[in-house]
């Protein structure tokens, strides 16, 4: 009876959606008839059927639901992105008493929690799924995805990425269980899951304390309770973490943060640090870092070190933002409050507090230039890229025609006229990103140990010309390239022969790096000051 009554439904689709007819599709589909009108908290009950014959195989909503059969219940999710047309939705599923049915979804690991993302302003509806990729290469744990085409009471929504909630769980976000009962000695110091966040309460969150605000400046400078969840968290266990993360904090903040016996490197998980960091970089996220942060801290008998991660949120990313610096493809995102000073929600100061530690940036140097031959390798993000587009097939005509606008309800960069511009103009964006970031990271390397600075800058004062000197000849024509402190090219000038050479560069007071470069590589560098 309700495949019956659901069919006679999807036969009015035309009515309710005049732009898009569904009947069959190549990618999985997931029908969902509420009993209630969807909203924002509590979770509505409803049916959820899944068509899902195979990969290559074709799936009609004629077929028999195979993938899933059953009760879900399900509510609107996120903040802002509650306004948008097509909606995001969160789901649970359910047993028929209304308990938690933990059942694997399209290969997933088995759970009850799920997420069914719209990606409305992501026209190519691939930079989610393209971060959580890279998540999945470089950290312990990021969300699992698939695509899906999803029809709501009959209504044809288009294209979704049914994704994996971040959530502690043995096949997610593989930490420590506290319970009620773990309120002191090793029990109580993990493990522990956190966020930085929209949604700040009273209840759900307690304030950073690096750097102190003067007063009368509101910043979203809080931390999030993921797990426990602040109603099941217990004063021992909140008295504890907001220790834990107070001595983290001031450890940053100190004059001696780099030791490595009682610096940053005894407390942080370094190598998650610096991953999380390159996602983010490489995606030049405009939300990473400052909201949809998460991190956790294990048990101190597991090492008892904060880990950052797992990633999330890439909509406003890889260039698909036209604010705050969101379309370049050069300077850093953490470095997201200078861009955009005024802005509610601030990245951390410990981010650019790593930076200025020789060791971090090396570390973070070496990974990126060994990532750069794998995973991160330009022609191996553009292969997943077309890998993805074949998988979507027709699909993505059925999404742009069943949102065929979104311009007006979001600063886009580009808005190509038709899906193959879209997803060109992400390829050429992450190619130039990466070029961008190449000469940055390899600049890593230059003025620390064992490096070779191969020129000097002798004479800097703000006003007047940049003095280089080339100590031995070099058997090119090299380029200077002249970088500020948030990554923009600020000039380029050839160097020829060797001595003492006059730049007319004109330079406001600031933290400067200079490169020398032969053709595409990096054969000398310099951070300087003009003062």
């Amino acid at each position: 009876m309700q495949k019956l009554l659901l069919l006679l439904l999807l036969g009015c689709t035309t009515v309710l959606s005049a732009q898009v007819n569904l009947t069959e599709s190549t990618l999985p589909i997931l029908v969902i008839e509420p009993s209630d009108t969807i909203r924002d908290e509590p979770k509505v009950g409803a049916f959820m059927g899944l068509i899902d014959n195979g990969t290559g195989q074709l799936n009609r909503l004629t077929d028999a639901y195979n993938g899933y059969e059953g009760l879900i219940g399900i509510e609107l999710r996120g903040s802002t992105s509650q306004s948008w047309p097509k909606k995001p939705y969160g789901f649970e599923t359910r047993n028929a008493d209304g308990s938690n049915n933990n059942v694997s979804l399209l290969g997933m690991p088995a759970e009850n929690d799920w997420i069914l993302y719209p990606s409305f302003f992501d026209r190519t509806l691939l930079r989610n799924v393209l971060a959580y990729r890279l998540g999945e290469r470089l950290l312990p744990y990021a969300p699992r995805t698939r695509f899906v085409e999803l029809v709501v009471d009959g209504d044809y929504r288009g294209v979704y990425v049914l994704m994996e909630k971040i959530k502690r769980d043995a096949n997610r976000v593989d930490l420590a269980k506290l319970t009620p009962l773990d309120n002191d000695g090793d029990e109580v110091t993990g493990g522990y899951l956190l966020k930085v966040d929209k949604g700040v309460t009273e209840e759900n969150s307690f304030a950073m304390t690096q750097p102190e605000l003067p007063p009368f400046v509101f910043k979203n400078n809080f931390v999030q309770y993921v797990y426990p969840k602040p109603g099941a968290i217990t004063t021992a266990q909140r008295d504890y973490i907001q220790t834990a993360y107070a001595d983290f904090e001031s450890t940053l903040a100190g004059p001696d943060f780099a030791n490595p016996d009682t610096g940053y490197p005894a407390l942080l998980d370094v190598e998650s640090f610096i991953d999380f960091l390159l996602i983010n970089e490489v995606a030049r996220n405009l939300d990473g870092y400052r909201i949809s942060t998460f991190f956790y801290k294990e048990k101190d008998s597991n090492g008892g070190k904060w880990h950052m991660g797992p990633v999330w949120d890439f909509n406003f990313a890889f260039g698909s933002a036209n604010y705050c610096d969101g379309p370049r493809t050069d300077g850093w995102s953490y470095a997201f409050n200078a861009v955009c000073p005024d802005d509610y929600y601030e990245v951390p100061f410990y981010w650019e507090r790593l930076r200025e530690d020789d060791a971090f940036n090396r570390q973070l140097a070496e990974r990126y230039n060994e990532l750069r031959q794998g995973v991160l390798h330009t022609d191996s993000l553009h292969r997943y890229i077309d890998e993805q587009v074949s998988y979507l097939g027709d699909a993505t005509a059925r999404n742009r025609a069943r949102w065929p606008e979104i311009d007006g309800w979001f600063p886009a960069t580009f808005l190509g006229e038709s899906y193959a511009e879209d997803v060109d103009f992400l390829k050429t964006w992450l190619a130039e990103r990466l070029a961008w970031m190449d000469g940055q990271l390899e600049a890593g390397l230059i003025g620390l140990p064992g490096a070779e600075r191969r020129f000097f800058i002798s004479s800097n004062p703000a006003g007047q010309p940049l003095v280089i000197t080339l100590p031995e000849p070099i058997p090119s024509t090299p380029r200077l390239v002249i970088y500020d402190a948030l990554g923009r090219v600020r000039g380029r000038y050839a160097l020829p022969g060797q001595g003492r050479i006059t730049v007319p560069l004109d330079l406001e007071p600031g933290n400067y790096v200079g490169q020398l470069r032969d053709g595409d590589r990096v054969i000398g560098g310099q951070n300087f000051v003009r003062f």
